[in-house]
């Protein structure tokens, strides 16, 4: 589908009459050349309606002439018939071209008129050399003469182009195609530059001889009446070549880029399975993927053609390492098909007609990110070549493809539009956002769908910062005029030529391809182009009219003049440098400051469209583009409303919702204000949301922090007016009044709203609107960029540290917002600023945070892995830290029960205090006042179920150690102790905590012997030899749980037994310790039961210790401590006579050699009956 929109105007057209050339083109900045069949080139100046310049000679007969913008030269197709009637044709580049017309002026005739065509050769001679094998005079290169180069070619051409930014030539010699390549080089005698050229070591060959080629960059397309071709040569470096070669060795890797490869499954099934990688092979069929494209069903040709395909062969008699290994990479394969019509006799044929080859250069790009594919054929502004626009046509259509530079993938449609002509065309050119198509009625312009495609691929259309228009959307004819008789359309900067032979009207003359003798007058068409700007302006008048009557009309016209804009500003127009002694191309100067305000005049248009459009979403980014402010966009949505008569908000609306929420200090919020005005925008802003958009405010406030700051009161009183000043609605209401009463200060207010929340709603809001619980440190200079913990995170610390440690956690483990690091700095840098209950408000919430992270981290892992895990460095600061205020609240907690005794001291009776310690202390002399009969008495106690960090490898012998069998007056602190105390005793007992921290508990605890629980978390940082000694003085009522919590080997058990023996004796040594010494009888007794059951009779005999005899007593043995008691002599003869039966009695050790062999036999019958029972099973047939 086309729109037809009459706006393409040329500035002027002049007329001129010019002798009938026989090739003809254009030269920058504005200048035409006609070979004529006199062996000469006219030049004529565009700008003054095509007057004659100035005539340079040729060698032989034009049939071909095309100027190149790198190295200012013109490379020309000439032939010659012998004396045989044989035609043989050259290819020539003549040099300094332009340099004749300053000599002509210099040699002008007394009449002051400058010489003729027919005398221009007697003005200057013309120097010729040999590209590559002659080099130029030094009187040649410093006068800088009309010099002509002959390219040495082997075959006879037939067909030339030039690469208009690389200077390399394209000649066609039969179904061959080679490159002249341009070069720069210095003469060895007068070091000044000059231009040469070096035949590629390649050459091409085609599967059909062309009719027209066409080359830029590396990029190369030929057509005929019934195929086109076209592709792009990749070299690869040496390295890339190897693994190349590698990877099709083994088979894998293969990217069948040419269609004309034939791929043998078999051997690459084979090869797949010689090879020992683990990788499978992947091909890409390039004519499978394209084969399914939509838009070319219906079109008369087939979309890629298998037969269609070059062979690159290398013309270098020796291996040389400078010549890169190329390949062809496919683009286009076409090939027409016959159109079959119902009734009808014989087939129509239809044929290609022309094709146009255009690189798209863009002005800003990274130079550092050179291109991966070094290549002959590369220019030095391979850079800024970001696609390639391609257009061919077929009689009546013409199809444009468009290929980023950068991408290789084969699976994309790149056809992108199809342009319907209303006659047959013969011609085409193609300018940076416009098409001109010359057919038998006349000229007709389009606009073109390159750059929709080019911005899309150097920008990322999101439609939130940018935006562009639909790649589909249909495209516009914006010019149609009768032209009759046109042989020749060229296109130059500024100007479109048109050269017509009113004798062959209206069909194609054959006389402008003969070299007849008759000359005949041909008509010169001058067509100055507008500017992007002049046709801006000509459509916007048109668009204007259909602005509020027909909106869709209005926004795709705007949106083509957008595009004109943008093409203009995006490509790189091409001119020549004349200062230096080789003119090479360069990018000409634009006129950025004008062009630039008109682009942004198309932006702000779009939007102001889309914002009163169902797709006001828009509006967004061409506002951005356009870079308005807000209270620019009011005021013209406000003039857009009046003219238009619609009060459609919901645009507007939606813009100052996403432009608030994007406010981050108070100087963005001073963008919204217009200076010189006192009234207040974001006021006139927020009645608009409190009118039309209420449940919005909710959400502006809790996502803007400038904003709060700014219209604290005003969103109070909104928010509270609705409700009648009761605080209920929902949760984000809520939450943004909490917010504002903390911007105000107003802690209680806030408090209380905080209060009345649900504490699930709390959490979820808290989450989704993480970012509030922390400052990003946007609102002052000093601070900036510096993250801390917000207002509404203390408010929380004391108010809700249940629901602010959930979500920092989900934040970190679920959500991924934050990392532990971030927190812990957080929580550190805000503690030493805190001190009394804020201080314990904020460790406790970061304790409640540890304790979460570390059991979701330690979730994944059994338990005896636990000791073997590597931790990285956040997770050891977080057990190191979460130890610390375990110890840190024990002794805040030891201080506070001190506090309340020394306070109860004084208000009871001092000298009931003093018969307490004296009792204490005459038990705590004796090391076993915590001794407990009713300990061996089997009353079951039920055990309240605990979830804390590591409850579960919490050791068991810990309840039977104080505090928990002892009893305070602070009832009320003595359980809280607990609580912590039992969390720090099961995070010691998972092993998990580093060596470094271990020593430092011990250093604490030797700092505080009077802390909660010291004897217990001493014992379980100390090795298992001194823990048993300590505990059989201090404790001995665990020892067996000790035993059963951390023995593994039998040694330890041996150790243990010998240790309460040892103790015995001790106690046997004095009659006073009677009591205490049946006790230990019967702990060993329990010690030896236990072992008895749970071991073999191997194993019991281990543990038994070497036996001790009344001969080991001497002397001493009355001043031997228990701890050196050994197998040494201990006593006096008259206490050995005592002490016989007491050995006899602990070393008895028969009862318990019975014990475990009844256990290890009923445990043999256990298994008997329980392998019978399984077997049973089976046999049965249920």
């Amino acid at each position: 589908m086309v729109h037809v929109i009459s706006v393409h105007n040329f500035a002027s057209q002049h007329i001129q009459t010019v002798e009938q050339p026989t090739a003809s083109s254009v030269a920058p900045p504005h200048r035409l050349l006609l070979a004529l069949s006199s062996h000469c080139v006219e030049v004529r100046d565009l700008k003054s309606d095509g007057d004659l310049l100035f005539t340079f000679p040729t060698v032989d007969h034009v049939r071909q002439i095309q100027h190149c913008i790198n190295g200012n030269f013109i490379v020309t197709l000439e032939s010659k018939t012998s004396r045989q009637y044989k035609e043989s044709n050259s290819v020539r580049v003549y040099v300094n071209w332009d340099s004749v017309a300053a000599l002509q002026q210099s040699k002008m005739t007394s009449s002051g008129v400058s010489l003729g065509s027919s005398e221009c050769g007697m003005v200057q001679p013309m120097r010729a050399r040999i590209a590559g094998r002659v080099t130029p005079t030094t009187n040649q290169s410093e006068l800088g003469s009309l010099e002509m180069i002959e390219i040495p070619l082997r075959q006879n051409p037939t067909l030339v182009d030039c690469c208009q930014v690389s200077g390399n030539i394209l000649i066609l010699s039969a179904n061959t195609l080679t490159v002249q390549l341009f070069h720069i080089k210095t003469h060895d005698i007068s070091k000044l530059k000059f231009i040469d050229f070096e035949e590629c070591p390649i050459q091409i060959e085609l599967n059909f001889i062309p009719n027209e080629i066409a080359i830029c960059e590396n990029y190369i397309a030929y057509i005929s009446r019934q195929s086109v071709h076209m592709f792009k040569i990749v070299s690869n470096d040496s390295t890339d070549n190897e693994d190349q070669n590698d990877a099709l060795a083994c088979g894998f890797g293969l990217n069948c880029l040419d269609s004309s490869v034939t791929v043998d499954y078999k051997k690459l099934l084979e090869k797949e399975s010689s090879t020992k990688s683990r990788d499978r092979i992947t091909i890409n069929l390039p004519s499978i993927l394209k084969s399914n494209s939509l838009i070319h069903k219906n079109n008369p040709f087939t979309y890629t053609d298998r037969d269609m395909g070059v062979n690159i062969l290398s013309t270098s008699p020796m291996i040389d390492k400078r010549i890169p290994n190329c390949h062809a990479v496919n683009l286009v394969q076409l090939k027409l098909r016959p159109l079959l019509i119902e009734n009808a006799q014989n087939q129509i044929v239809e044929e290609f007609k022309c094709i146009v080859l255009k690189p798209l250069y863009v002005e800003n790009v990274d130079k550092t990110s050179d291109k991966t594919h070094q290549s002959y054929f590369r220019s030095n502004y391979r850079q800024h070549l970001k696609g390639v626009a391609f257009m061919v046509t077929t009689q009546q259509e013409g199809y444009l493809y468009h290929f980023n530079d950068d991408d290789s993938s084969l699976d994309k449609d790149n056809c992108i539009c199809v342009y319907p002509f209303t006659a047959p065309v013969y011609s085409i050119v193609m300018e940076d956002y416009l098409l001109h198509a010359l057919t038998e009625t006349g000229l007709e312009s389009y606009t073109l769908r390159t750059g929709h495609q080019l911005c899309r691929s150097l920008e990322v259309v999101d439609n939130i910062n940018v935006a562009c228009p639909s790649v589909d959307d249909c495209i516009c004819m914006v010019g149609l005029r009768p032209f009759l008789g046109i042989e020749k359309m060229l296109l130059s900067e500024n100007f479109l030529v048109l050269l017509a032979n009113a004798d062959n009207s209206p069909t194609h003359s054959v006389g402008s391809n003969s070299s007849g003798s008759t000359i005949s007058a041909w008509t010169l068409y001058t067509l100055e182009l507008p500017s992007a700007k002049t046709i801006f302006d000509d459509i916007s008048i048109v668009a204007n009219s259909h602005q509020f009557a027909s909106p869709q009309t209005y926004c795709h016209v705007m949106s083509e003049a957008h595009m004109i804009l943008r093409n203009s500003l995006l490509l790189i127009r091409w001119n020549f440098s004349s200062s230096k002694s080789v003119c090479l191309a360069e990018p000409s100067k634009k006129l950025w400051e004008e062009l630039g305000e008109t682009y942004r005049t198309s932006c702000a248009l779009l939007g102001d469209h889309y914002i009163l459009s169902p797709k006001y979403v828009l509006c967004i980014p061409y506002y951005k583009m356009a870079g308005l402010k807000p209270f620019e966009v009011l005021k013209r949505v406000k003039k857009l409303q009046e003219q238009s008569n619609i009060q459609i908000t919901k645009g507007l609306i939606h813009y100052f919702k996403t432009t608030l929420l994007n406010l981050k200090s108070s100087s963005d919020v001073d963008y919204l204000i217009k200076s010189g005005i006192k009234h207040n925008i974001i006021d006139e802003i927020l009645d608009l949301f409190e009118k039309h958009s209420f449940d919005d405010i909710p959400h502006l406030v809790l996502k803007s922090g400038a904003l709060r700051e700014y219209s604290t009161s005003k969103f109070i009183n909104i928010l509270t007016s609705r409700d009648k000043g009761k605080i209920q609605g929902s949760k984000e209401k809520s939450l943004a009044l909490a917010l504002l009463y903390i911007q105000q200060c107003n802690i209680q207010e806030a408090d209380v709203v905080l209060s009345d929340m649900n504490r699930e709603e709390l959490y979820t809001i808290l989450e989704e609107n993480w970012e509030l619980l922390f400052d990003m440190g946007n609102n002052g200079n000093r601070n900036k960029g510096k993250i801390s913990l917000s207002e509404l995170a203390t408010l929380m610390m004391s108010s809700n540290p249940e629901v602010l440690a959930d979500v920092l956690v989900s934040l970190i483990l679920d959500r991924r917002n934050v990392t532990l690091n971030r927190i812990l700095k957080l929580f550190l840098e805000y503690l030493p600023s805190r001190t009394g209950e804020e201080a314990q408000c904020a460790g406790k919430v970061l304790q409640m945070v540890l304790e979460q992270y570390l059991k979701a981290y330690f979730a994944s892992y059994e338990t005896k892995e636990l000791p073997k895990i590597v931790y990285d460095r956040s997770t050891q600061e977080a057990i190191t830290i979460l130890v610390r205020s375990y110890l840190s609240q024990l002794q805040i907690l030891h201080l506070r029960t001190t506090k309340n005794q020394e306070t109860a001291s004084m208000q009871g009776d001092p000298n009931e205090n003093d018969e307490t310690e004296e009792i204490a202390t005459e038990k705590d002399s004796f090391k076993y006042n915590n001794v407990n009969i009713t300990h061996f008495e089997d009353r079951p106690r039920p055990k309240p179920p605990e979830n804390y960090l590591f409850s579960q490898l919490r050791h068991e012998y810990l309840d039977k150690m104080s505090p928990f069998l002892t009893k305070t007056e602070d009832e009320e602190v003595n359980e809280e102790a607990k609580k912590v105390l039992k969390k720090l005793q099961a995070i010691l007992c998972s092993q998990i905590v580093p060596k470094n921290v271990i020593n430092e508990i011990s250093v604490f605890l030797d700092l505080n012997k009077n802390l909660i629980g010291h004897e217990s978390l001493k014992i379980i940082t100390m090795p298992v030899n001194e823990a048993v000694v300590r505990l059989i003085n201090g404790c001995p009522e665990c020892l067996l749980q000790y035993g059963k919590d951390h023995f593994n080997k039998t040694d330890e058990w041996k150790l243990l037994i010998a240790t309460i023996q040892r103790k015995i004796i001790q106690l046997s040594l004095d009659e006073e310790f009677t009591k205490e010494c049946d006790f230990y009888k019967q702990l060993l007794k329990e010690v030896l039961t236990y072992v008895a059951t749970t071991m073999n009779l191997e194993q019991l005999f281990q543990v038994f210790p070497q036996p001790v005899t009344t001969q080991h007593f001497g002397e001493k043995g009355q001043n031997e401590d228990v701890t050196t008691v050994t197998e040494e002599t201990i006593g006096s003869d008259d206490l050995a006579s005592n002490i016989g039966p007491m050995l006899n009695e602990i070393q008895n050790y028969g009862t318990y050699i019975t014990i475990c062999k009844e256990t290890m036999h009923a445990n043999q019958i256990k298994k008997l009956i329980s392998t019978t029972g399984q077997q049973l099973l089976c046999t049965l047939n249920l």
